[in-house]
């Protein structure tokens, strides 16, 4: 039954079309009568007609139930003609819908991607490079974002460690440039964030004419320049109590800013300021607030015990401070090889301080200078049947020298007895002396003393052994030479052009 249901169906053909050609194994259907090609079941010619595909919407496509692999209907829903490929329905693209090899004529409305929630993907040699999610974030050589707030993610391989470069060889041009251009306010953005885990690399390395960096840093930055005054690192800030540089340490034993140079006329560091009422450097230790002068100053230095602290290491000659006024050298703790100094001046200087006149002004005073090292005591006796002893301090005594080429030197004033004859010390040792009251008088009088004494030799606490007691009219050392620092002078800020900012 069913063999004749077929033939029957194949002879109505015939004798509708007249120009249906059977052969043992395949149909031809044309006018002329040809054989069809050997190599096709159904072989349909004609010049002035096509052939029409099964019509039908989207909704009556998908419902055909169980459809047969590789079978073709034209979906009137979307306009194209689908196939089924055993377990989807695929469209067949051409020109107008597809993306083509050498390109394609666009109106303006087309895309490429997704029209649900899957992400496009990307490959070379099979392999996927990059994809571009659901949610929008764009990801090259990973599949999952590593995290949510990236628009875009791209990720080092073993293949390709670095992952992104960016190059230029226009001389004004950029490599990279980023920026966060929201609208100026608090929150916590940022035109740049650079974080590395690898103690021996950078959170970020930048250099100027070279390659080279320094590991282990935050930021490191290498200037290799031929212009005067090249930078390793610039930073500015036009805030009226902006900070242009700021370095800090948590660490107990932490530097906030270190600063190294190994030139013979070069320096670890540098502060100027160019203000006619300015502070060069201002410091402050102990957690204290910083103090300065009004009429400026090369260095403010603040601390609640010690202001400043100036140490010298050299063995030979040397002071931990020296200081020039205007052309008047005063050193102050210097060795001079033989002695050590509190404080020595070129030239006639005096020690001196202030204190307070009637009127609340405060007038000068001035120490007393000799050509030796002594020490000074004073004191009040009394003679008793016309003599007295005086004993010295024996703190004093240990540290003075009293010999035979260092005498005790001893001043006395008698007071308020006019009948006094007059006394004479005797018995000078380094424990004392006497006074006695001359012509064999016996009076009881009271009488003040004062004696000078050159200072003893000793050994310094750093082991150095000072010669004191012959000291006098030493040589006093040459004035240091003095060099001027070459100040770097002040960079003006460069405005990018308005083509190289993105917001324009």
């Amino acid at each position: 039954m069913k063999k004749f249901k077929t033939l029957s169906a194949s002879l109505i053909t015939f004798f509708l079309l007249g120009d249906l050609h059977v052969y043992a194994q395949n149909v031809a259907i044309n006018a002329t009568g040809a054989a069809p090609a050997a190599s096709a079941m159904l072989d349909v010619t004609s010049t002035t007609m096509g052939f029409l595909a099964p019509r039908m919407t989207s909704a009556q496509r998908t419902a055909i139930g169980t459809p047969a692999t590789g079978l073709l209907v034209y979906d009137t829903t979307v306009g194209a003609f689908y196939w089924y490929d055993g377990t989807a329905w695929r469209m067949i693209v051409g020109g107008n819908t597809g993306w083509l090899l050498a390109g394609n004529a666009l109106a303006g409305t087309e895309f490429l991607g997704s029209t649900n929630a899957q992400p496009v993907m990307f490959r070379s040699n099979n392999t996927e490079r990059m994809r571009i999610l659901s949610g929008g974030q764009v990801l090259v050589n990973h599949t999952a974002a590593v995290s949510a707030n990236p628009a875009f993610e791209s990720q080092g391989t073993a293949a390709f460690p670095d992952a992104m470069r960016a190059y230029t060889a226009v001389t004004t041009g950029m490599g990279l440039f980023s920026q966060n251009n929201a609208v100026a306010g608090t929150a916590i953005g940022f035109g740049a964030f650079c974080s590395s885990t690898q103690t021996g690399g950078d959170g970020l390395a930048a250099g100027l004419g070279a390659n080279s960096y320094y590991a282990g840093a935050g930021v490191s930055a290498y200037t290799i320049n031929t212009l005067a005054g090249g930078r390793g690192v610039l930073a500015g800030c036009d805030n009226a109590t902006g900070v242009g540089v700021q370095g800090q340490s948590t660490g107990a034993s932490g530097l906030g800013v270190y600063g190294y140079n190994s030139g013979a006329t070069g320096f670890g560091m540098s502060a100027y300021n160019a203000n006619a009422s300015g502070t060069g450097i201002i410091a402050s230790g102990n957690n204290l607030g910083a103090q300065y002068l009004v009429a400026g100053s090369g260095a403010a230095i603040n601390g609640i015990a010690t202001g400043i602290f100036a140490r010298s290491s050299t063995a030979g000659l040397g002071e931990a401070v020296y200081s020039n006024q205007f052309g008047a050298i005063c050193r102050y703790n210097y060795w001079s090889g033989a002695l050590q100094y509190k404080a020595l001046s070129t030239g006639a200087m005096s020690v001196s301080c202030s204190v307070p006149d009637d009127n609340g002004q405060y007038r000068v005073l001035h120490c007393p200078e000799t050509p030796e090292y002594y020490f000074m005591d004073y004191g009040q006796g009394k003679l008793v049947n016309g003599k007295a002893h005086i004993d010295l301090d024996p703190i004093l005594a240990k540290n003075v020298a009293i010999n035979e080429k260092h005498p005790l030197r001893v001043y006395i004033q008698i007071e308020d007895d006019e009948n006094c004859k007059g006394v004479v010390v005797k018995n000078k040792t380094t424990g004392g002396f006497d006074v006695v009251e001359m012509q064999g008088g016996n009076s009881n009088a009271t009488f003040q003393w004062q004696i000078v004494c050159n200072v003893a030799d000793a050994t310094l606490p750093n082991g150095r052994q000072a010669k004191f007691s012959d000291a006098r009219f030493e040589l006093a050392p040459a004035d240091m030479q003095e060099g001027t620092a070459i100040q770097p002078g002040v960079k003006e800020a460069q405005t990018l052009p308005a083509e190289k900012r993105p917001n324009q």
